[in-house]
């Protein structure tokens, strides 16, 4: 349970390398779409705004998409990596962490139903109490 929390969790860091490394480019290209606007000053001002808005737009959705995949997988890697160590704290947070992952379908719903059934078992309660 501990390695699929681990792998969960560098699958959102790289999801949000991969965010970061488009909206490089899509601010990279909207520098040299400012550098046309220049080069042809035949574009209205209502396309650029329109032109703008998106891309503000989008800036924000990219960023929300960053800040909440970092909210989730930097605790699922830690969470993971003490589950591995048998810490109950962690159990607990992992918990926590699969019933944030239900409505992410369908890899987050797999472990968040998988979790919630492995975490709640009598024979994991108790393993980890041992501990």
């Amino acid at each position: 349970m501990g390695i699929l929390y681990i792998a969960s969790g560098a699958l959102g860091v790289a999801a949000v390398l991969l965010v970061l490394i488009v909206a490089g480019i899509m601010a990279f290209l909207g520098v040299f779409s400012g550098l046309a606007e220049l080069a042809e000053p035949g574009l209205s001002e209502e396309d650029f705004a329109v032109g703008a808005f998106v891309f503000g737009f989008l800036a924000i959705i990219f960023a929300f998409i960053v800040l909440l995949n970092l909210i989730l997988s930097v605790p699922e890697i830690i969470g993971g990596a003490y589950l591995l160590k048998y810490r109950n704290w962690a159990r607990i947070l992992c918990i926590v962490l699969s019933i944030l992952n239900l409505p992410s379908f369908p890899l987050g719903t797999a472990l968040g139903v998988y979790g919630l059934i492995i975490l709640f078992n009598e024979k994991t309660v108790t393993l980890f109490k041992q501990a």
